[in-house]
């Protein structure tokens, strides 16, 4: 019941909708999110894949990196997503922030292909793939 708030045009109803998900802590729905944020604006993804990442969701990482990399999405929101994996993935080769995200495009593609790389061996433990 509370995913179909998420397409509540009020963004209030949504940022408290998004809350409430990332209170509950359930893995189970970040699968949900994942398809819910594929079809949302740039700012409330970012904000979705953030609640499927604080659930334990390395897909979504992978979302947020696909972003970044996606150059017909505002720098604003990119950077945005490079915060959201810098504050969740442990051990990044590069610093990931917004003005690297925006002007170093080679180092977001470094640290997606470690992302690759690593992410099977990495495990969720106090709010950070390490």
């Amino acid at each position: 019941e509370i995913l179909k708030l998420l397409n509540d045009p009020d963004g209030t109803v949504q940022e408290h909708c998004l809350d409430r998900l990332h209170d509950l802590g359930d893995a189970a729905i970040g699968t949900e999110l994942l398809q819910i944020s594929r079809g949302a604006k740039p700012d409330l993804r970012v904000k979705i894949l953030d609640v499927a990442v604080e659930q334990g969701n390395k897909d979504a990482i992978d979302e947020l990196f696909a972003m970044m990399l996606d150059r017909e999405i505002p720098g604003k929101f990119r950077g945005k997503a490079g915060d959201g994996v810098a504050s969740h993935v442990e051990g990044l080769p590069r610093p990931l922030n917004p003005d690297i995200v925006k002007k170093h495009p080679e180092d977001v593609e470094t640290n997606a292909k470690w992302w690759k790389e690593n992410r099977a061996r990495l495990e969720w433990r106090d709010h950070k793939f390490r």
